[in-house]
């Protein structure tokens, strides 16, 4: 599949041109908005006032102790939903459409898989689905010549992105359930409720002899015996081979990269080549030290800023990503986002009966008032590993 690279940066100019144009983003971030509302309308309408207080208390609490829940309370979880989903979608696409202008897009023609530890409520599973979705939209709405047709009708017969997540907040899974039911995708699912003894190639050969057993009893059935040990190349699916890690909610101190050693260990080997580790994480000096700590305990040191793994394949750290990126509060989508905000305060405060003001935190104007823009500049981390085979 050598012909993805080179091809997937010609295509990625009118293809960012075309989103633009069509404003795929602007468009989903008002359909998410809309679901995410009636969401929480229908888990924030409440008679009893200490409800609606404990969601507005709980806004600071998921920015400056955000480890320290473990949101197996509602409002834990509606009041980190409310402040992070749409954002986080918006920082999944930009990064999407950076590796694609970079080459750095996974690409296969049996569709990726993506494995999210710490999932949350999934902004990242939307955004891939969308993407990904609006890439094959672009090709078959556009004719190219050359090798990048041959990439063009491949990009037209993608599957979904299969999305496996690791989450351990039953309430989180359940709203991404609601929310991606009523956005019409399928394609969630959760593998492990715990990261803890998470080892992926035990899920592998579990998942391959369940499959392996099934379809030779089906032979068995049929009375064909000399068919069982041979497994026509295709009947099989491959499982638990990812193109895409995703690792940002769940990193948030240095402790979590000891206890879970072994099982990010695991889920870093089970990229495959030319698949990618996104990392995502605060701008401030905290961050910084976790990624590093991360790459000298999980990726060894070979050189030019690369890591070499035991199955001959090296992690290149791409520089060709900035790593310190900015959002403009300033644009439509921020705008969306700012309404957003401003429509479920309004509804907490007309529901409560109340005169909720004390809750108006100065930090953040935006949440009650739309047309208030931050005028801190929020600024994130992402850094991107790709796996590649050593060249010998």
């Amino acid at each position: 599949m050598g012909y993805w690279k080179g091809n997937l940066f010609i295509i990625s100019k009118p293809f960012n041109n075309w989103i633009r144009k069509t404003k795929l983003l602007e468009n989903s971030l008002s359909k998410l908005s809309e679901l995410l509302f009636e969401y929480l309308k229908k888990s924030l309408s409440t008679s009893e006032v200490p409800n609606h207080e404990n969601f507005f208390k709980m806004i600071p609490e998921i920015l400056s102790n955000c480890d320290k829940l473990n949101f197996q309370d509602q409002h834990e979880v509606n009041a980190y939903t409310y402040y992070h989903f749409l954002e986080r979608y918006r920082k999944i696409l930009n990064i999407l459409a950076q590796l694609m202008e970079n080459n750095l897009l996974p690409l296969r023609s049996n569709g990726i898989e993506v494995i999210d530890i710490g999932a949350g409520p999934s902004p990242t599973f939307f955004a891939l689905n969308d993407f990904y979705k609006a890439l094959k939209r672009f090709s078959k709405k556009n004719k190219f010549k050359g090798k990048i047709r041959i990439v063009s009708k491949i990009i037209k017969q993608l599957p979904k992105p299969k999305y496996h997540v690791i989450e351990k907040s039953s309430l989180f899974v359940n709203l991404t359930k609601n929310i991606s039911q009523k956005y019409g995708l399928s394609n969630f699912e959760l593998i492990k409720d715990d990261i803890s003894n998470l080892n992926i190639e035990n899920l592998r050969w579990d998942y391959d002899d369940e499959t392996l057993n099934k379809y030779r009893s089906e032979y068995i059935e049929k009375e064909n015996i000399e068919s069982i040990f041979e497994i026509p190349k295709g009947k099989i699916e491959v499982k638990f081979r990812y193109n895409i890690s995703i690792i940002s909610n769940f990193l948030t101190n240095p402790s979590v990269l000891t206890i879970f050693e072994k099982e990010l260990l695991s889920t870093i080997k089970s990229i495959r080549f030319g698949g990618v580790v996104i990392m995502i994480g605060g701008a401030d000096d905290n961050y910084e030290n976790l990624f590093r700590i991360f790459e000298n305990k999980f990726l060894s040191i070979f050189k030019d800023k690369s890591f070499v793994r035991e199955d001959n394949s090296v992690f290149k750290k791409e520089e060709s990503i900035v790593e310190i990126q900015k959002i403009n509060f300033s644009d439509q989508p921020s705008q969306i986002m700012r309404e957003f905000y401003q429509k479920v305060w309004n509804f907490i405060e007309e529901d409560s009966g109340k005169d909720l003001s004390k809750y108006r935190n100065e930090k953040f104007p935006h949440l009650w008032d739309k047309n208030s823009i931050p005028t801190k500049t929020n600024s994130y981390r992402v850094r991107i590993y790709r796996k590649m085979p050593i060249k010998q």
